[in-house]
């Protein structure tokens, strides 16, 4: 069995960053939270329309939180390989054994069970996706099965991976609290 190994520098900078966000989140939910409690004393703007954008951004801003929490948690997995199984050690030392046929793959993560473990990470917003491991690292990893991004998304939703859910809250939450605003709009507007 061989032990992958990332890169330490480009790791450090990840955790660095996903501490900085969520950094960041929590002063925006404060800020949100702030605006929701002086809600009555904004000028010119029903207090209605600030309840719904603030209780909107909170829960989105939370979500985005908990989502860096899961990513920062998923780096510090480390990945063992042999022929026919594939170990996964978590920051705790436990290592859990999955059989190479049940473990998936995209460019960028290995989809297990209700884990997702990055392979390939973004460091910074104009940069491109760089991989964790070496080539010959990724190499062993060769023989996973590789799916497409939807369906690794799919399945993660279907073994009930928290990440996939909060996902799924932040692609649906910004146009459900705009449909949300606007109706009130509206139905204001035509009363």
């Amino acid at each position: 069995m061989v032990w992958l190994e990332p890169d330490e520098k480009l790791l450090k900078r990840m955790v660095f960053n996903n501490n900085l966000g969520s950094f960041v989140t929590i002063l925006v939910i404060l800020v949100f939270l702030v605006l929701l409690f002086f809600r009555d004393h904004i000028n010119g703007t029903p207090s209605h329309y600030v309840l719904t954008f603030t209780v909107g951004q909170v829960i989105l801003f939370s979500t985005m939180f908990l989502s860096f929490s899961y990513e920062k948690k998923y780096l510090k997995y480390r990945i063992g390989v042999d022929d026919q199984f594939l170990y996964v050690k978590d920051p705790t030392g436990n290592v859990a054994v999955f059989s190479v046929n049940k473990v998936f793959r995209t460019e960028d993560t290995l989809v297990l069970d209700k884990l997702a473990i990055p392979l390939r990470v973004k460091p910074s917003k104009h940069s491109p996706r760089l991989p964790l491991y070496t080539q010959e690292q990724m190499l062993l990893l060769s023989k996973l099965k590789k799916v497409k991004p939807i369906d690794a998304f799919s399945y993660r939703l279907k073994s009930g991976e928290p990440t996939a859910f909060l996902e799924l809250i932040l692609i649906l939450g910004y146009p459900i609290f705009g449909i949300i605003l606007l109706y009130m709009f509206i139905s204001e507007k035509l009363l």
